[in-house]
């Protein structure tokens, strides 16, 4: 995997900083269908892998963690929750709709602020445009022996998909913002799940699950967003069975 420069790492983290600062009231608006689609099925895989694992007393990282739908679950289950983004107005919009998550904290992925084997459990849901080896070298730093990594990301597959739909380039994507006018978000790094789970092990983590996630059986039909059955569409194949996302859950050795 390619090394990046501070430089490169600053730019990185402003350009994600400014573009999700500008969409952050657009993204926490429920009627976004694609994002509810994300969310709908990653909370199904969620509930039948990490939620039945996480136990009451842990100390949860949420990195990147946006409108904090899944802190929001283990929150609820007495789970001691930490949202950390780069946009400062990602985190002001989310701790207005979150009344569950008490600690917030606006960081770079590149630099986490805190010491060595602090957390139980840290995820990173959908942050492409961050997610590197020096990230991922952070969020091994900051696990606890044991801990457990989750991380999905959009597949190859459905980002060649949408981006002749948008006549853009492959390392971006667009959003609308509350006002519906389009920012270009960073997209900078698309992973197959092998290359995601080689990125993860890489670094020394151990991959226990990997799965590439579709609407089959948590989404009914009716309620697929446009955009998922434009992808449909481009792949061939039948909207419930998209490659929504990809999955990996990794423990960090003893």
């Amino acid at each position: 995997m390619q090394e990046h420069s501070l430089e490169a790492l600053k730019a990185i983290a402003r350009d994600a900083s400014r573009s999700y600062d500008q969409v952050a009231r657009g993204y926490n608006d429920p009627s976004h269908e694609t994002v509810r689609n994300i969310e709908a099925v990653t909370l199904g895989f969620l509930e039948r892998t990490l939620f039945r694992q996480v136990k009451r007393g842990q100390y949860v990282l949420d990195l990147g963690g946006g409108r904090a739908y899944a802190s929001r679950k283990m929150a609820k289950l007495g789970i001691e929750v930490l949202l950390g983004d780069i946009s400062f107005e990602m985190l002001r919009c989310t701790k207005q709709e979150s009344v569950e998550i008490s600690k917030y904290c606006q960081l770079s992925a590149f630099e986490l602020p805190f010491q060595d084997s602090v957390f139980d459990l840290v995820m990173t849901m959908l942050c492409g445009a961050y997610l590197t080896e020096e990230s991922v070298r952070e969020i091994f730093r900051v696990l606890k022996p044991s801990g457990t990594y989750l991380v999905t990301e959009t597949p190859t597959e459905w980002a060649r998909a949408i981006q002749p739909q948008r006549s853009m380039p492959l390392d971006k994507i667009w959003f609308k913002d509350h006002i519906g006018n389009v920012v270009l978000l960073p997209f900078q790094f698309i992973y197959t799940i092998n290359q995601l789970t080689e990125l993860i092990e890489g670094i020394g983590f151990k991959a226990v699950i990997k799965e590439t996630l579709r609407p089959e059986n948590t989404l009914p039909l009716e309620e697929i967003s446009g955009v998922n059955r434009g992808v449909a569409k481009a792949l061939g194949v039948l909207p419930q069975e998209i490659p929504l996302l990809s999955a990996v859950i990794a423990i960090k050795p003893l």
